[in-house]
């Protein structure tokens, strides 16, 4: 069964409500999708997973210092992600946050690892983003995500 990881770092619930959501839509496509906190996942422990989500809250247009330290890190499994699929999300407290920034800062990280990114035509190019807790649209996009990139493992490895 196709493996999917939904790391996330959230300081006030609502990143985590979104990855919960890209759970669940991960477990939609008869995908392994395992959900944990950033700060308690080990980055040697990614070439294990097809399939690798990351969300992150916005903080004056960045990601968090957590993902960042965990992207920083993962350099240890430089060459072991290549062709693996890989995907986004954040939250902010404003529109104009800074959110769709964050979510290319994990892209490119992602990218420099060869990793394949899956963007949209249809919603959030870059991936599903919240102001403030994720209303409506936003946990549907999250689990769209998660239905997506779990199809996307399954059908290919």
């Amino acid at each position: 069964m196709a493996k999917v990881a939904v790391l996330y770092y959230s300081k006030t619930g609502n990143t985590e409500k979104m990855a919960q959501a890209v759970k669940q839509g991960g477990e939609n496509s008869d995908s392994q999708a395992h959900l944990a906190r950033i700060e308690d996942f080990n980055p040697e422990d990614l070439p294990e997973y097809e399939g690798i989500i990351i969300g992150s809250p916005t903080y004056y247009g960045l990601l968090a210092g957590p993902v960042k330290d965990f992207l920083d890190r993962s350099i240890k499994v430089h060459g072991q992600l290549k062709n693996k699929i890989g995907a986004a999300f954040s939250s902010c407290a404003t529109t104009g946050g800074g959110v769709e920034s964050t979510i290319l800062s994990i892209l490119e990280t992602m990218m420099v690892h060869g990793m394949l990114v899956k963007g949209f035509s249809d919603r959030g190019h870059y991936g599903p983003i919240s102001v403030e807790e994720p209303d409506k649209r936003a946990l549907k996009e999250c689990r769209q995500l998660g239905e997506d990139i779990g199809n996307l493992v399954r059908n290919n490895y």
